[in-house]
């Protein structure tokens, strides 16, 4: 179902055009407040419309014809800004590391630390601004544990770990300042990802004061097949420690009206190690495949804090919520959804943008009469 890889030098073009494959790069950040952001750019991303149901109808696409970018900026514990667009293959490059994909711009350097710096600069959907600004982050890269060996059907390699990074974003008057805790990883797939006989999986992380905890528990399609629960403890220097066989036990569940219940505990207890509990503090992506969460757990006396994830596979783009997923989606080709404006861009003033309201032309100062 898949396999932790340690991270190596990927060069394109090999991944882009294996057909069904799938690419992302994926970087979260938390601050004191809880608040922060989420940024993937990718090569066929699972989730937007059209990747799986061309794969089931026997047509599945090249990563290297899909590129994209998402961009989630959460405040309050909510969405406070909201882009997924995808880019035009042409102006796409990729070379080492150094990506260029639809307004981002991202470059990773190595020497005792993993640097990464990304500068945005994308449209804004039924708007003259755009979101602008720059993301830094510094960690040191991930180093032991994992399998002995890759499954290129389904590579996870966490990339920068008890990292720190700062984000200073705008749009039109709206600005965000976020520093805090960063975490940076990438996934790899050379099938569909219906394909690799999920049902569903939990994924975490927890950003502890000297240490990164991460869990991962799928549950396969065949229940005669085990369950894969994993627990990942990594160290400020990298070094990791990889336990299978981690017990997640989940409580306190809650309906949702178009994704699947979700739990208000999960509470993890290592093989030989004591349990935390950790509290869904927000929902703040509820789709029918896909959850997203703030999350919290008090360890050693320290209120931590990170983001989860809920992923149902086989729910993926199927023909009754895709007109609801294109709403969100940005399609640099055009054909995007009447509604796309509400459900895109900064929360504040969606409603102006769908109806076509211009932007409020910024205030100049006036100058005073000497």
């Amino acid at each position: 179902m898949i396999s932790l890889t340690p991270p190596r030098h990927l060069s394109p073009p090999g991944p882009l055009h294996t057909a069904g494959g799938f690419l992302w790069w994926y970087l979260d950040l938390t601050d004191d407040r809880g608040d922060g952001l989420v940024l993937i750019w990718s090569y066929n991303l699972p989730f937007l419309p059209g990747i799986a149901s061309e794969a089931r109808a026997g047509r599945p696409p090249i990563p290297a014809d899909n590129p994209s970018v998402n961009v989630v900026i959460y405040q309050g514990g909510r969405p406070d800004f909201y882009l997924l667009q995808t880019a035009d293959p042409a102006t796409v490059r990729w070379e080492d590391d150094r990506w260029e994909i639809g307004g981002l711009t991202a470059q990773v350097t190595t020497n005792e630390k993993l640097n990464l710096s990304i500068s945005l600069d994308c449209a804004v959907p039924g708007s003259d601004n755009r979101l602008t600004g720059t993301i830094a982050l510094t960690g040191h890269p991930r180093k032991g544990g994992g399998d002995g060996e890759a499954n290129p059907e389904h590579e996870w390699t966490p990339l920068a770990v008890v990292a720190q990074a700062t984000a200073s974003l705008a749009c039109g008057d709206q600005q965000w300042n976020i520093q805090g805790r960063a975490y940076f990883d990438r996934n790899l797939g050379q099938r569909p990802m219906h394909t690799l006989g999920i049902d569903r999986w939990w994924w975490f992380r927890l950003a502890l004061p000297d240490h990164e905890l991460i869990g991962y528990h799928l549950i396969p399609n065949d229940r005669t097949e085990a369950t894969r629960s994993l627990c990942l403890t990594i160290a400020a220097d990298g070094s990791t420690s990889m336990v299978e066989n981690a017990r997640f036990v989940m409580a306190g569940w809650q309906r949702s009206l178009l994704g699947p219940s979700w739990p208000r505990t999960l509470t993890l207890t290592p093989p030989g190690n004591e349990p935390v509990v950790i509290h869904f503090a927000h929902l703040v992506d509820n789709g029918p495949f896909y959850q997203r969460f703030q999350i919290e757990a008090r360890v050693n006396g320290s209120l931590v804090r990170g983001f989860a994830e809920h992923v149902l596979p086989d729910r993926i783009d199927r023909a009754w919520s895709r007109p609801l997923v294109k709403m969100a989606v940005h399609r640099h080709d055009g054909g995007n959804s009447m509604w796309l404006p509400l459900f895109t861009g900064p929360r504040v003033g969606r409603i102006s943008r769908l109806l076509g309201i211009p932007d409020a032309p910024k205030q100049l100062p006036v100058k005073q009469p000497q």
